[in-house]
């Protein structure tokens, strides 16, 4: 797999890179690094492409490469670097992307969703870490118009902050962070079915959670205030 080094960069180079993505039916321990670099170069293809060359997103989107980057999330064999690297790649798309009409495009592919609620093994420090930063790369880039490709009407759900939701205690501080991020760019949005929606189980709890965690901050700095007077 010519994955290192495309032909520079250039509409070929992309449908080279697809097209070698697109014909892979097995994976195995030989071909997983071949895998993982040539979905990290298609995805700083498609992000030149999108300033630079229309024909490489025309056709992103024609192929429907993120059906193509699913099919590496889903496959039961993959490797974990597999997994890392489709979340790492997608999030790259989601930051990067620079014209209105690519980042409608990409927020609205139904694959978006799908990676929200993709049951990772959370238990992977580096799966969260890359989960959570696309999470808040996903809000950061909201507005009241994209956000409707987020909110689920029949089970009146925000699957983008229950999930982030998940990890609002995390022992990582980068991660606790990230997810208070995510809830502040939410509640900024001020969209009513959201704001409707918060004020309901099991989002209200994280106001709940909140308290309680800033309550025992207060009391670990009083404590360490108490001590600095006793030495001093």
């Amino acid at each position: 797999m010519n994955s290192g080094n495309p032909t520079s960069y250039s509409f070929e180079g992309f449908k080279e890179q697809y097209e070698q993505l697109e014909a892979i039916s097995t994976i195995d321990e030989d071909n997983t690094e071949g895998i993982v670099e040539a979905i990290r170069v298609t995805a700083e293809l498609v992000v030149w492409g999108d300033k630079n060359c229309d024909k490489i997103f025309d056709h992103f989107c024609e192929k429907n490469v993120l059906g193509t980057l699913m099919k590496f999330l889903r496959a039961q064999c993959g490797d974990y670097r597999i997994k890392i690297q489709v979340i790492q790649s997608v999030s790259i798309l989601i930051s990067n992307l620079g014209r209105e009409t690519s980042v409608y495009y990409l927020l609205s592919n139904p694959a978006i969703n799908e990676i929200i609620g993709f049951y990772f093994d959370f238990n992977a420090d580096e799966i969260v870490e890359n989960y959570v930063t696309l999470l808040k790369s996903l809000a950061v880039r909201l507005d009241t118009n994209l956000v409707q490709f987020f909110f689920n009407d029949r089970f009146k759900n925000f699957p983008l902050l229950s999930r982030a939701l998940r990890f609002f205690n995390h022992r990582e501080n980068m991660i606790r962070n990230a997810v208070r991020v995510i809830v502040l760019k939410v509640f900024s949005l001020r969209e009513q079915k959201i704001v409707n929606l918060i004020q309901h189980p099991p989002f209200v709890n994280y106001f709940v959670h909140l308290a309680c965690f800033m309550r025992e901050e207060w009391i670990k700095m009083d404590q360490k205030i108490l001590e600095y007077i006793r030495e001093s």
